[in-house]
């Protein structure tokens, strides 16, 4: 896990929230969707852009398991979209286990473009591609 930098050190920091699904959410359905118990296995929410002075940028957001059993092995695609919904870029990940109940926070360092890719964001669609 990787220690964000403080927050002085940043541009600025959007706070979205979203469940795993087909589509994505924009931020203002997300305020309506940010309490609401989703009755996914495995969702993601609490996105947190960090920039930083070099362009680069992270994308810190929690990925919950709302199953009784650990899931392992969790491979996801995290697709950004634009203001239209068409995708613009994405970056997948794995994570190795998600106790019952539990969150994990997973960071995504966007090196190259990053600022530019957070300000061409409007949207965010996350997909479990498998899970054990």
């Amino acid at each position: 896990m990787q220690i964000l930098a403080p927050a002085w050190r940043c541009f600025g920091i959007v706070l979205l929230s979203l469940a795993v699904s087909s589509q994505g959410i924009s931020a203002q359905q997300t305020q309506q969707r940010k309490t609401a118990k989703s009755s996914l296995p495995i969702v993601a929410y609490n996105y947190q852009w960090t920039t930083f002075q070099n362009g680069s940028a992270d994308l810190s957001f929690s990925v919950r398991n709302n199953t009784k059993a650990l899931v392992s092995n969790v491979k996801y695609r995290l697709v950004f979209l634009d203001r239209n919904g068409d995708p613009i870029n994405y970056e997948e990940g794995t994570i190795a286990e998600i106790e019952p109940g539990l969150a994990v926070m997973e960071t995504k360092n966007i090196f190259s473009g990053g600022l530019n890719l957070r300000n061409s964001t409007a949207r965010f669609r996350f997909d479990v591609l498998s899970h054990e």
